[in-house]
């Protein structure tokens, strides 16, 4: 099976020719990343290697393993084994095959496949690129072969190994890191762009023409080193945390300069200013990409396009009884199909790592939004650290961005010392529709202020008030029983701290974090410290005490806010919803998938967007064209009858009046069917429901179905639903036996019903103290009963 589904994706690139970046499906992409590991094991020798040329002994072996280790190969996997032992056997620090390039793709490969089993080799690496940066000439703080001049390619794979095992804890001196910066911007053109060049001591800099991958090498080296000897732009004083203490320094003026020629000389189908090492210079890009937290260089979305142009240039053939995938480049090293198999695989594992939170820019002509650079890129790295997972942020202008680019987020993060809102009245109500819809299409907000002495907090109670001008949806204090508290890590209570949410449909959708009193520092403060938590910091219990609940306090709210459902870069490709007409401009519900949510006192709207999201996603699996019509009807309503399938969802007791029982009675006995679930598996409308139905059908009994059910097949041209995911409050996910049941009327089932939730699953809000399906699972056993229903 694994052999056909390559068969077919190659058909369809060759039907297609070029992907173009609207075309890519998250399937292409693991598909493309399964043949290309399936490739380079293919192509490995016995002795684990991949064949070595003299100069750089190890050095194509070390690129492919850290290739298989980013696809997610696991470390038990023979092939890696082999690779593992064979790296063990190359020291690239003495002798004829010492090498910086092996030196540094080795110190990578041991740091993420097992830092405590090579911590002798790790060791060994760092001190000896520490000992061989050039110290003296044009060229102090570079790396470059043994007898040369230093060169921006062998910095930066020596600064990446280094920064790699500094992430670790491996002291790496500060004068490394101060020499390096110096190094990239004493070398960078006038234009913003680096060239690579031995440049003699006569000529002047900048003789030489920038290239894209130069550039993007010196972009990220300078980050790198920014980040290793800058200061953080809060500062710990004793007891006392001090916020928004920004600091300005000069390398990021060349990294901001370097940004502009990128974006100037962006492409995917060529190395900016050099005809060769376009793969080289697409492993850059996605670095600089991924490392600079933005989507777009330029009005480039870099991912996309780049994964586009890779999949185009993919190649597909048999290797050992084997489909594999792989890419050949144009250029001496290039030509060799695993070094440029490896560069694409480690662009596409690398650049679609999972969007964990956005960080939103409020107005084009302040910093205010963003006082503490380092705060969301230091969260996501302790959060890494619990969830064994890389995980990537980024910044999103809200103005410029779409709901659809806001999606690729599960969370945003607004932050500032003022008032985020815009002076003009249409912007304020644009700015508030926008963050409506992104709540409403399952995302989640975070509004904190982060200085003391500003009117964010007035701010952001208005954005608040235009976001939900409904009466019933305010601001209230989160209750201490609420997860964020404790889901991942309980936080002491000489810890707590206050914070505000809005209650919307299944689960808290928003948290405004006021500026906190008696000097507590803000969420975004402490974040902004997070390296002071190192071992042997010299701050008090207290301090740490407050930095570790701070961390996690962010930790809590992003698990709540996410249940840890990421989804790759890649699977949002296809995230683009259909679109919605509303159901007052439909003629009829002919030819439409028509379903009608049932109006109760039970909670009937908790879960507003649940049947509309089911609609829209059967629409889309079952080809329905001419798309779909809800409504919310009461069971008085005239129009009850012309809807097959009636939605009724609740989370409260509830009764219905003799009347409603009996056109209820009537709907059902003359062919209608009723698809019922209890939001977040609430008791009392569980109890209320099955009482209600025991008078509405006194002959019918609701039966567990069997795992054998054709329902819970593909019989109907749905899905296999024997076995589901489950969400239990405070105990995570596990697979069950799906728990439907059914009563029938005349032979067929007139009710289906869901004692676990779907509702909140189906808004894509499933709580982590809400019980029942994933939101994948629950689309599936919605559409499910669509397809029953339809026979």
């Amino acid at each position: 099976m694994k052999h056909f589904r390559y068969i077919l994706w190659l058909i369809s690139l060759l039907a297609g020719g070029v992907v173009s970046g609207d075309d890519i499906s998250p399937d292409q992409v693991r598909q493309a990343i399964e043949g290309g590991v399936e490739f380079l094991k293919a192509t490995q020798l016995k002795s684990g290697s991949w064949g070595e040329e003299e100069v750089h002994r190890g050095g194509v072996s070390a690129l492919c393993t850290l290739a298989l280790l980013n696809c997610g190969v696991p470390i038990d996997d023979p092939a890696l084994e082999r690779a593992l032992r064979f790296q063990r056997t190359v020291n690239p620090t003495t002798g004829p095959v010492e090498s910086n390039y092996v030196a540094s793709l080795q110190l990578m490969v041991f740091c993420m496949a097992d830092p405590k089993k090579y911590q002798k080799e790790i060791l060994r690496n760092v001190e000896w690129l520490v000992k061989t940066q050039k110290q003296t000439g044009k060229r102090v703080g570079s790396w470059g072969y043994p007898y040369g001049f230093g060169d921006p390619s062998n910095a930066q794979f020596a600064l990446l190994a280094l920064y790699e095992a500094s992430r670790l804890g491996v002291p790496v001196g500060e004068e490394t890191w101060k020499n390096a910066a110096d190094y990239w911007m004493n070398t960078q053109n006038i234009d913003g762009s680096w060239a690579y060049t031995y440049v003699p001591p006569e000529l002047e800099r900048g003789q030489a023409p920038g290239t894209g991958s130069m550039t993007c090498a010196g972009i990220v080296s300078l980050l790198i080193s920014a980040e290793k000897s800058l200061l953080a732009d809060a500062r710990i004083s004793g007891e006392l945390f001090l916020p928004c203490q920004r600091q300005d320094n000069v390398i990021l003026k060349h990294i901001s300069h370097a940004r502009r020629w990128m974006a100037t000389h962006f492409s995917v189908a060529r190395n900016p200013g050099n005809k060769d090492w376009q793969l080289y210079y697409l492993y850059g890009l996605e670095r600089m990409g991924r490392m600079t937290e933005q989507r777009f260089i330029g009005e480039h979305d870099w991912f996309r396009e780049g994964t586009a142009q890779l999949l185009s240039q993919s190649k597909t053939a048999v290797r050992r009884d084997r489909v594999v995938t792989c890419w050949k480049g144009a250029t001496s090293s290039e030509k060799i199909e695993p070094i440029s198999t490896s560069l694409a695989l480690l662009f596409l594992s690398k650049g679609r790592y999972p969007l964990l939170l956005s960080k939103v820019q409020t107005d084009d002509k302040s910093e205010d939004w963003n006082w503490h650079r380092h705060d969301v890129r230091n969260l996501a790295r302790y959060v890494e650290k619990f969830w064994k997972r890389n995980l990537t942020t980024q910044s999103v202008h809200l103005r410029q961005a779409t709901v659809e680019d806001l999606l690729q987020s599960p969370v945003l993060y607004l932050s500032g010392k003022d008032s985020p809102l815009p002076k003009d009245e249409t912007q304020l109500r644009e700015m508030a529709r926008k963050l409506r819809d992104y709540i409403d299409r399952g995302g989640f907000v975070i509004g904190e202020a982060v200085c003391p002495g500003g009117t964010f907090d007035d701010g952001f109670r208005q954005l608040v008030q235009a976001i939900f001008p409904e009466p019933e949806q305010s601001l209230a204090p989160v209750p201490a029983e609420h997860p964020l508290w404790h889901a991942e890590a309980r936080i002491p209570a000489e810890y707590l701290r206050p914070i505000y949410s809005i209650e919307y449909g299944c689960r808290t959708c928003l948290l405004f974090l006021p500026a906190a009193p008696n000097a507590r520092p803000s969420l975004s403060c402490v974040w902004e410290l997070a390296d002071e938590l190192r071992p042997g910091n010299p701050h008090s219990e207290a301090v740490c005490g407050e930095l570790r609940a701070g961390l996690n306090l962010g930790r809590n709210i992003l698990a709540y806010a996410t249940n840890r459902e990421l989804k790759t870069k890649d699977e949002n490709f296809s995230v683009a919803p259909q679109e919605e007409t509303p159901a007052a401009n439909l003629p009829g519900v002919r030819g439409k998938l028509a379903v009608a949510n049932l109006r109760h006192g039970g909670g009937c709207e908790a879960a507003p967007r649940a049947l509309r999201n089911l609609l829209l996603e059967a629409s889309g699996r079952l080809n329905v064209r001419a798309g779909v019509l809800e409504k919310t009807l009461p069971i008085t309503s005239p129009e009850l009858f012309r809807y097959p399938v009636m939605f009724l969802q609740g989370r409260n007791a509830f009764r219905f009046t003799p009347k409603e029982r009996e056109i209820l009675q009537r709907y059902l006995q003359n062919g209608g069917l009723l698809f019922v679930n209890s939001i977040c598996a609430s008791k009392a409308f569980d109890e209320a429901f099955r009482r209600e139905l025991k008078a509405i059908l006194p002959d019918a009994t609701l039966t567990p179905l069997p795992s054998t059910d054709p329902l819970l097949t593909t019989k109907y041209g749905g899905f296999d639903l024997t076995r589901t995911q489950v969400r239990h409050p405070q105990k995570g996910l596990s697979t069950e036996t799906t728990r439907l049941e059914a009563a029938t009327v005349e032979g067929r089932y007139a009710v289906i019903y869901s004692p676990l939730d779907l509702s909140c699953a189906l808004e894509k809000h499933p709580g982590m103290d809400c019980h029942g399906y994933t939101v994948e699972d629950a689309m599936k056993i919605g559409i499910n009963v669509l397809l029953y229903a339809m026979q």
